[in-house]
């Protein structure tokens, strides 16, 4: 009978195998070699009294200049922003300019790993991200604000026995994401919060949403710049979607007026004859504090019209607002994949596939879940 198994003698008197136990010698040898080396190197770092990573070069910053490097870290210059560890290593240079400018070694730190082991070497020193922060939210949403505003609005309901559909939220918000640095930031370690400085474009995008209390939409705006004007624009069509241009892509008094006028009042009144087939029956419209809403032209046709608006405290509309709680926060989720503002010079052929994604993203965040879901948790 043949032999079954083989030996672990013989598997190794393989060529194959002889390779690879060679291969692996030979890489054992180099993994020793270098450990050797980083060990020699190490000592004689610490004999002459240096950092092991300067490997016998002199150091980019001599004490002193290192010294003025970290107060201006520590103490920051006002209208500055924290730099982050790309930035430090230019500040650098510029510290090593000014104490030696006749020197001929013009070695510049130039990667962020030299800023990081800067930065180790000083406990006075520490990485940080900087926090959008809104001190205006923080001092005005107090109990004292919101829970008057939410019992005027409970009665409201309770006494005038507003249908579902007819308790409406109506407010814009960006198509745009707000860029903010979020990069770590050297600063001192006494430092507790590092505020986060928002990119605001010149341009905006903006769209307008109105919302019912029974999960139901009416029909959205969108406000574009007046250099968007083109053929292309005028050939898009989408029911649920009406494109208007001011401007800067901002809402304005006149623009809002016309909305209201040409679109939303007739819409409303239409929709209270077919669901309470009574004309007296009265329309709830929660608005925040915009000046574009300051119209008082407008303010008489609501009156004429059976429309109570109440307005939303300033800076609270982030909690007792109903678009804020929940549609506005999955549109700008979804937005992040969405394709981006089209530019001036690939207006034709970027803004059709910008308007699609656009409209796909409205119809997910105005979903009947979403939007009943941002009137339970405003409290409304």
């Amino acid at each position: 009978m043949p032999k079954v198994g083989r030996s672990k003698k013989r598997k190794l008197t393989e060529p194959w195998s002889r390779g690879i136990v060679r291969k692996n010698l030979e890489r054992r040898k180099k993994i020793q070699k270098t450990l050797r080396q980083q060990l020699e190197m190490k000592k004689k770092a610490e004999q002459e009294g240096r950092q092991p990573h300067q490997n016998g070069r002199p150091k980019i910053l001599t004490e002193v200049e290192e010294e003025e490097l970290v107060s201006i870290l520590v103490n920051g210059s006002e209208g500055v922003p924290a730099p982050t560890e790309k930035d430090v290593c230019p500040l650098a240079h510029s510290i090593r300019q000014k104490h030696r400018p006749f020197t001929h070694d013009v070695r510049e730190p130039r990667s962020p790993e030299w800023a990081r082991k800067f930065r180790l070497r000083h406990p006075e020193l520490r990485l940080m991200k900087p926090t959008f922060f809104d001190k205006y939210r923080l001092f005005q949403t107090t109990s004292d604000t919101i829970i008057p505003f939410l019992q005027n609005i409970r009665e409201r309901i309770k006494n005038e026995a507003y249908h579902p559909a007819l308790i409406l939220n109506l407010d814009e918000t960006s198509c745009q994401i707000k860029g903010t640095s979020k990069s770590g930031r050297v600063v001192s370690s006494k430092t507790k919060f590092l505020p986060a400085l928002q990119k605001i474009p010149l341009h905006h995008l903006t769209c307008l949403f109105l919302v019912q209390a029974n999960g139901w939409h009416l029909p959205s705006h969108m406000i574009l710049p007046s250099y968007y004007k083109s053929e292309t624009i005028e050939k898009y069509y989408n029911p649920n979607m009406s494109i208007h241009f001011s401007n800067k892509g901002w809402m304005t008094k006149e623009l809002f007026h016309t909305i209201m006028m040409d679109s939303v009042l007739p819409r409303l009144t239409d929709l209270r004859a077919k669901l309470t087939q009574n004309d007296q029956a009265r329309i709830l419209i929660l608005l925040d504090g915009h000046g574009s809403r300051l119209n008082l032209d407008l303010w008489e046709e609501y009156y004429k019209n059976g429309v109570d608006v109440v307005c939303i405290p300033a800076h609270t509309s982030h909690v007792v607002q109903p678009l804020d709680r929940a549609p506005n926060a999955v549109f700008k989720r979804r937005l992040r994949g969405a394709p981006p503002a089209p530019g001036l010079r690939t207006l034709a052929t970027d803004l059709p596939p910008f308007l699609d994604g656009i409209t796909d993203c409205v119809e997910e965040a105005l979903l009947p879940s979403v939007v009943r879901a941002g009137f339970r948790n405003a409290g409304v």
